[in-house]
């Protein structure tokens, strides 16, 4: 078997570009002819960086003024063609396909013409919506009334300058997995849970009198305001840690700063009294999932996909709205010990997106 992977990077700090590395080092590892490809960045074995520095940013101030992220980006996209036909792959498996460096069309058109079944793994929501990946930023439903056209809240990655009609992706001759129930309900998609790999640090000592709060980047819709909201209210502080984008934290709010390592995270997890994790939506929620993992109970937002992997004892859903009620949680969940019935590791993540490369073949 030849597999394909596609993703915008391959590298740096984003959970997908990692989940695809940890899939691709799996395949090798079952013999399997594995390759992948990335839009732009650090290329490093990847056979083909679709563009450049410059691309990108031309590929960006296009989506912008136009809203077509994923639709727009025929070149690198002909190049991403050209090399497919080239490397003749039995499955290409895309991960996102926003962030400004395809055109989604030509793409499953290639792959239609030269009998390659595509694999689309749906880590947020862009797929469903048609513009956005993240709707509930504004609790926006739009996409399900088909009222998407002339989206109103144009800040919401990816963002636009303008209003624009929204584009609905095909569904036909693609197999769909994601780590969220919820979508894997809409899409007729394989459950397959993001694996886990951060686990308690051996060497941490006891447990902190202080929250924990992570994001890769603290945008909008992963709320830190409703951290400011409830730290002036808690006894302990709520060490936070990502790029905060600027924003100002509240008194009793500590700033540990971003890109930290997997063993610096290891001790905070597991140093912690608590995770907060107040993001108004999740396809899953890997911080969520790696503090569960390291034996610290959770708070997250009610009604979020997060839901699904806290097991009895891990945590404790909240609306958020009521800070009362939110600072009680938090004490509440903060007594418990998690077990993690629900998390899922990374070999069986993998062995999961095998087993699909498989089972579609077998089905051609």
């Amino acid at each position: 078997m030849r597999l394909l992977q596609i993703n915008t990077v391959a590298h740096g700090t984003s959970p997908v570009a990692t989940i695809m590395r940890r899939i691709h080092c799996a395949a090798k590892d079952y013999g399997i002819d594995a390759h992948m490809a990335c839009g732009y960045g650090d290329g490093d074995g990847c056979g083909l960086v679709m563009t450049g520095k410059a691309g990108r940013i031309r590929g960006a101030l296009a989506a912008r003024l136009s809203g077509n992220d994923g639709f727009g980006q025929k070149a690198p996209t002909l190049r991403l063609t050209d090399y497919i036909r080239h490397l003749k792959p039995d499955i290409v498996h895309l991960h996102n396909a926003h962030g400004y460096y395809l055109c989604l069309p030509d793409l499953l058109a290639a792959l239609r013409d030269m009998k390659i079944p595509p694999i689309v793994t749906l880590h947020d929501d862009w797929w469903l919506t048609g513009r956005c990946a993240i709707p509930a930023t504004y609790n926006c439903k739009r996409y399900a009334t088909a009222e998407c056209d002339n989206c109103p809240h144009r800040d919401v990655y990816p963002a636009v300058w303008r209003s624009v009609k929204a584009h609905y992706k095909p569904t036909e001759g693609i197999t769909f997995a994601t780590p969220s129930h919820r979508l894997a309900k809409a899409f007729n998609a394989r459950l397959i849970p993001n694996g886990v790999s951060i686990s308690k640090a051996p060497d941490a000592l006891a447990k902190k009198d202080y929250a924990l709060a992570i994001a890769n980047i603290w945008t909008k819709g992963k709320s830190l305001q409703s951290l400011v909201e409830i730290a002036p209210r808690l006894k302990f502080p709520i060490v936070v840690v990502g790029d905060l984008k600027g924003a100002s934290l509240a008194h009793n709010m500590i700033h540990a700063g971003k890109d930290l390592s997997d063993t610096e995270l290891a001790r905070l997890y597991t140093e912690a009294s608590i995770l907060i994790n107040p993001s108004l939506s999740e396809s899953y929620g890997m911080t969520v999932a790696e503090a569960i993992n390291c034996g610290t109970p959770v708070v997250i937002r009610k009604g979020t996909d997060s839901q699904d992997i806290i097991g009895p004892g891990d945590g404790i859903a909240i609306d958020f709205a009521d800070t009362d009620a939110t600072v009680n949680a938090v004490y509440e969940a903060a007594k418990m010990t998690p077990q993690g019935s629900r998390i899922t590791s990374v070999k069986d993540m993998t062995d999961a997106y095998i087993n699909l490369y498989k089972e579609v073949l077998n089905n051609v």
